[in-house]
């Protein structure tokens, strides 16, 4: 697997939640990575990797001050059904993780989801299905997958994409294929 660059999206319809309910959401998916030493620590994305040291703990009340609303509008109100999100990094630039987080949004064309991409050293198939597990059990998705940036290609879908394991609401559980299972058929509405 060290050839691959893994990669674990989880993605949810409409689910209005408030700030606080992302943050506790947010909170207890960074003290179940933390058991990965490359994904124990946090930090906000800047411009720059460099500029990018304001570390994020993972207490419900720093995740709170840190999660962004979605300013969309015109005159750069808030626009509440887009939901709140969160882009950070591991401080790592001997091997790179980054996640992006969207939670809370209830607007039906802008889903929630979770990307987080993990470094080539991320371990064996067991613990990416842990990890997997981990953003399961954060985001209650309607799909989630892991897989790697080379399986996903060109298409760039991950619920489309081969991947190692996949999960989908409807049949509650984590499953895995021999090889790369095609996950197109736990397609994403």
């Amino acid at each position: 697997m060290t050839e691959h660059r893994p990669f674990i999206g989880a993605y949810w319809s409409a689910r209005r939640e408030s700030k606080g309910e992302c943050a506790h959401r947010i909170s207890s998916l960074f003290r179940a990575l933390a058991t990965d030493p490359l994904l124990s620590e946090w930090y906000a994305t800047a411009l720059t990797r460099r500029s990018s040291r304001k570390h994020i703990g993972a207490s419900v009340e720093e995740i709170h001050s840190n999660l962004t609303e979605n300013r969309r509008d015109s005159d750069g109100t808030p626009i509440a059904e887009l939901g709140f999100g969160m882009n950070l990094w591991n401080g790592n630039d001997a091997a790179p993780a980054t996640m992006s987080i969207k939670c809370g949004s209830f607007a039906a064309y802008v889903q929630n989801s979770i990307a987080l991409r993990l470094p080539r050293e991320s371990g064996d198939l067991n613990h990416m299905r842990t990890l997997l597990g981990y953003v399961v059990d954060f985001a209650e998705p309607d799909i989630a997958v892991a897989t790697s940036l080379e399986l996903m290609g060109e298409s760039g879908m991950p619920w489309e994409s081969p991947c190692w394991f996949f999960y989908c609401r409807e049949h509650g559980a984590i499953k895995q294929s021999d090889g790369a299972p095609d996950c197109s058929s736990a397609s994403y509405q």
